[in-house]
């Protein structure tokens, strides 16, 4: 089953360097045949750090929980959920988790990057 979301949106980030750069994370939400709304999977993606057009598949997982967590999920909705965002994007946190793998966000940006050379910032082109 594809949704498609087709809106573009236009950022700016300001940045001196690459330490810090800019990730895209998402939430995808569902909505179950009793009109509950509730987040289905996690992702996250880099926004790649050279100038370009660039299509990005993003994984998406949502946490397990525990058998009870489930059975309540499923008659009183509420399926777990992370506590903390940035478990999201810290590795070494995440795979602490038990997941299920969900779908995949398919992205297509157009970076531009502007003024680098001034900051000694060389993208290897």
């Amino acid at each position: 089953e594809v949704a498609a979301w087709s809106h573009p949106i236009d950022v700016h980030y300001v940045s001196r360097g690459l330490t810090g750069w800019p990730k895209l994370y998402f939430q995808v939400w569902e909505q179950d045949p009793h009109g509950r709304n509730d987040v289905c999977g996690y992702g996250f993606c880099h926004v790649p750090a050279a100038p370009g057009m660039f299509q990005i598949d993003c994984p998406t997982w949502a946490p397990q929980g525990t058998v009870g967590e489930r059975f309540s999920a499923f008659f009183i909705g509420g399926a777990p959920r992370v506590k903390v965002e940035e478990v999201i994007f810290t590795p070494g946190d995440r795979f602490r988790l038990q997941t299920s793998a969900g779908g995949v966000v398919h992205v297509e940006l157009n970076v531009v990057a502007k003024d680098f050379e001034r900051h000694n910032v060389n993208f290897g082109e």
